[in-house]
This record gives C-alpha cells, structure tokens and sequence, in this order.
C-alpha cells in the first residue's frame, strides 16, 4: 500500500463560532473536505462538502482514483528506467 500522505492531502474544516471555515480533524463535525494531489503538476483541489449525501462516497472513490492514478505512473516509470538500462 502506498502512503496517502506522498500521493494527496486532505484537509477538513469547521465553522468556527464566527462562521469563520477553520482547519479540524476528520473526527471533528467537518462542513468541507478538501482534497489536492501532490506533485509538481499539481494545480487544483476537489471540494467536497458533508451535506452531500454522497460526500463520503465521493471521497473515497476521489482518494482511491488518486492511489491508482499514482501506482499506473510508478509501474510506468519504471518500465521506461529498465527499457533506458536495457533490462
């Protein structure tokens, strides 16, 4: 399994008692959940809010696309390294 934390982050956030969006903990009562690959193309976040009531399918199907998007770069990276060495 590859660490999520090399492939994306994911960031949650609360309304403070200002109605003020601050950073919290997933076990916290989250109203966003922000989700941004890492990388040097890296460019844009998903946004994802609890009220949807699919937001957590959303994420999971989002976090797992990203690992596997991740595992097909790696796989492919490393038969272009063996055809460069002649393996």
């Amino acid at each position: 399994m590859v660490d999520a934390l090399l492939i994306y982050k994911t960031s949650y956030l609360m309304k403070n008692e200002e109605g003020h969006l601050v950073y919290c903990s997933e076990e916290d009562p989250w109203v966003e959940c922000r989700i941004k690959p890492l990388g040097k193309y890296t460019y844009s976040e998903i946004t994802i809010e609890r009220a949807d009531p699919s937001a957590m399918r959303q994420i999971g199907k989002l976090t797992c696309a990203l690992t596997e998007a991740f595992e097909a770069g790696r796989v492919y990276q490393q038969g272009q390294i063996k055809k460069a060495l002649g393996i």
